[in-house]
C-alpha cells in the first residue's frame, strides 16, 4: 500500500494566513483535478530568506508526481477551479478578498477579470461558458460610518455574479442580499445550489453586553441564473422564518407572510428571559430565535394592524428579563421595599435598551430605517417611561444616521437627546466602583453607565467637525443657538463639557457671516471654557481620549476589529 504513496515535490505548507489552520481555509486551499482526472493543481506557501511570503500555484501529472509552476505571487492565492473540457484554470489572488485571475493553456496570467471584489469562486458551469464568482455587498465608507451603537457588519450580504466563461467579461448580477457559502453549479443545467444565510448588517453595542442580537440562518437554496429564480429548501420552523425575512427585505410582503405562517406551524413557544437563559446564551449554549418582531413588521407593512399589535405583545413578553434563577446573584425576597424598587427600575430599563437595540438591528438588517423611525414614533405613548423614551430616541437617532437623514438627527438631539447628556455625572467614577459584591448598587451603576455612554455616542457625531460639514447653514446657525441654550441649562460639569465640545464644532464652521462678531466670541468662551474645565486635567477620563476625531477613529477601529 505505501508504494502507491509518492510525495508531490512543492507541496510543502507553511501557516501564513491568519486562519492557515482553520476547516474554511484548508477546503479553499485543497488541490483541484480536472474533469478528466489527468492532473491537478495545488497552492504552495513558503516565506524566503527576505522573509517574503510566496504563493505559488503548480500543476501536477499524478503518475510521476513532478510539479510545474505555473503562477507565482506574493499574494495568498486559493479557490483553484479548472474549466471543463479546456485546460484553463483560474483562481482568487486575496486573502479574504481578491481578484479573479485566469491562466490560459499556454500559461498566460490575465489581469484579473472581475469587475468587483472577489470574496468566493463558485468555478465554471456545466459547459463552461459561463464562471461564477461571489462578491460581498459594500457597507457604507469608515468616513460615512456614524452609528456609533451600532456597528456595520463587514461581509454580511453578497453578490453573485455571473460572467462570460472565456474571459470573465459582461459580469451580470442574478442574486443579492444575503450571504453566500457553499456555491456549486449543477453539473448539467444553469443552476447552482447554495447556503443563502439572512444575515444582519448591524450589531449594537449592548449586544456585546447581553448576549441577545439578530442571529444569522442558513437555508438551502438552488438559483436558476437566468431567470434570477430562487427555490428554497427550508427544513424546519428557524430556517422557513429566515426565508420570511429574505423576502420582507425584497418587499415581497405576502410572499414573507406565507414564510412566516409556514413557520409558526407546530413552533414552540419563545422561553422566558431568565439570568440562566443569558448565561447559556454568552458561553454559546443556547442561542435565541423569536421571529415575532419580524412578523410584526410583516403585518404592520400589510396594514393588519391588530394582528400586528399581538405579534409585538408577544416579542415584549419574550424579551423581558425574569429575575427567575437569579438567587445566587440577587436574593429579591430578602430586599426591602426601596432596593427592590431599584432593581426592578434597572430591569425595565435593560428590558427598554434591550427591545429597542433588538428591533432597530431588525430594521437596519431590512433596509428599513425609514419605517423604523415612524414605527418608534408610532409606539410612543403618554405613559412611556423616561428610560423607554431615551431608548427610544437613541435608536431613532441611530436610524437617521443610518439612512442619512443628517438634518433631522442633528434636530431630534438638540431638542430631545441634549436633555438627557446629565447621565455622564460622575460616570467615569460610577464604572470604577462598580461591585459584583453589591448587586443592587451595581444594577443602578450598570443602568447609569449604559445610558451615560449612549446619551454620549448618540451625541457624539455633533461635536465632529466632519459631521457638522455635512449639515445645512441654517441647520448650523440653529443648532449653535439651540446648544447654547443647552449648555446654559447643563448642571453637571460633564454635561456642560458635552454641550461646549458640540458648540465649539457648530462655531467653527457657523462664524461665516457674523458682522458683529457675537459668534466669534462666543467660540472664544467656549475654548477658553474647556481649558478651564477640572475634566480637562490630565488626571481626568476625557482628557486621555484626546480630540473627539480621535475618539471617533478609535470607536470605527473597535467596530472593524470586532467583525
Amino acid at each position: 500500500m505505501s508504494q502507491q504513496w509518492r510525495r508531490v515535490e512543492n507541496s510543502q505548507w507553511t501557516t501564513v494566513a491568519r486562519d492557515s489552520l482553520s476547516l474554511d481555509h484548508l477546503r479553499k486551499t485543497r488541490p483541484a483535478w480536472t474533469a478528466e482526472d489527468d492532473q491537478f493543481a495545488f497552492p504552495s506557501f513558503h516565506i524566503d530568506g527576505s522573509d517574503q511570503v510566496v504563493c505559488s500555484i503548480y500543476v501536477v501529472q499524478p503518475g510521476s508526481g513532478q510539479s510545474k509552476l505555473l503562477h507565482q505571487t506574493e499574494t495568498l492565492v486559493r479557490d483553484i477551479r479548472w474549466q471543463p473540457n479546456s485546460n484553463r484554470l483560474a483562481f482568487i489572488e486575496g486573502e479574504t478578498v481578491g481578484n479573479l485571475k485566469l491562466i490560459d493553456p499556454d500559461g498566460t496570467v490575465t489581469p484579473p477579470v472581475n469587475e468587483f471584489p472577489v470574496r468566493s469562486f463558485a468555478g465554471w458551469n456545466f459547459d463552461g461558458n459561463r464562471l461564477s464568482y461571489i462578491s460581498p455587498d459594500p457597507i457604507a465608507d469608515r468616513e460615512d460610518q456614524w452609528t456609533f451603537l451600532f456597528m456595520p457588519i463587514a461581509g454580511a450580504r453578497d453578490r453573485v455574479y455571473v460572467a462570460n466563461g472565456l474571459a470573465g467579461g459582461n459580469a451580470e448580477m442574478v442574486h443579492d442580499k444575503v450571504r453566500i457559502t457553499f456555491p456549486k453549479w449543477s453539473p448539467q443545467a444553469n443552476e447552482m445550489s447554495l447556503w443563502g444565510t439572512y444575515s444582519p448588517t448591524h450589531r449594537s453595542v449592548l449586544s456585546y453586553l447581553l448576549p441577545w442580537t439578530l442571529r444569522p440562518g442558513d437555508p438551502a437554496a438552488t438559483l436558476d441564473v437566468d431567470t434570477k429564480t430562487i427555490r428554497w429548501m427550508a427544513v424546519n420552523s428557524n430556517e422557513r422564518s429566515q426565508v420570511g425575512h429574505y423576502y420582507l427585505m425584497k418587499r415581497n410582503y405576502e410572499e414573507a407572510w406565507k414564510w412566516y405562517e409556514q413557520a409558526a406551524e407546530g413552533r414552540e413557544p419563545s422561553p422566558k428571559l431568565t439570568v440562566n437563559g443569558l448565561l447559556e446564551m454568552a458561553f454559546q449554549r443556547r442561542i435565541h430565535h423569536d421571529p415575532h418582531f419580524f412578523e410584526y413588521y410583516c403585518l404592520w407593512k400589510l396594514d393588519r394592524k391588530a394582528e400586528a399589535a399581538e405579534r409585538l405583545a408577544t416579542f415584549k413578553e419574550s424579551m423581558a428579563l425574569d429575575l427567575e434563577g437569579a438567587e445566587m446573584f440577587l436574593n429579591v425576597q430578602e430586599m426591602d421595599a426601596k432596593e427592590r424598587a431599584e432593581v426592578d427600575e434597572a430591569v425595565a430599563f435593560g428590558n427598554a435598551f434591550m427591545q429597542a437595540s433588538y428591533m432597530t438591528e431588525v430594521f437596519l438588517s431590512l433596509d428599513a430605517a425609514t419605517d423604523g423611525i415612524t414605527i418608534f414614533n408610532e409606539l410612543a405613548t403618554d405613559d412611556e417611561t423616561e428610560d423607554e423614551r431615551l431608548a427610544r430616541l437613541i435608536c431613532q437617532s441611530q436610524l437617521m444616521l443610518a439612512s442619512k437623514r443628517y438634518q433631522d438627527y442633528a434636530v431630534l438631539v438638540r431638542e430631545e437627546i441634549a436633555p438627557f447628556l446629565h447621565r455622564l455625572e460622575n460616570i467615569e467614577k460610577s464604572f470604577q466602583q462598580l461591585s459584583v459584591n453589591e448587586p443592587v448598587r451595581y444594577l443602578a451603576g450598570v443602568k447609569q453607565l449604559i445610558s451615560g455612554l449612549a446619551v454620549c455616542a448618540a451625541t457624539l457625531p455633533m461635536a465632529s467637525d466632519d459631521f457638522v460639514a455635512l449639515l445645512s447653514d441654517e441647520e448650523v446657525h440653529d443648532s449653535i443657538e439651540s446648544w447654547a441654550g443647552n449648555r446654559a441649562a447643563a448642571k453637571p460639569e460633564e454635561h456642560r463639557v458635552a454641550c461646549e465640545l458640540v458648540l465649539r464644532s457648530l462655531l467653527r464652521r457657523g462664524t461665516d457671516g457674523d458682522p458683529d462678531g457675537k459668534l466669534e466670541a462666543l467660540r472664544s468662551e467656549v475654548d477658553q471654557r474647556l481649558l478651564e474645565s477640572p475634566l480637562s486635567l490630565p488626571t481626568s477620563g476625557l482628557a486621555a481620549i484626546g480630540s473627539v476625531e480621535d475618539f471617533i477613529n478609535r470607536a470605527r477601529d473597535f467596530s472593524a476589529a470586532m467583525q
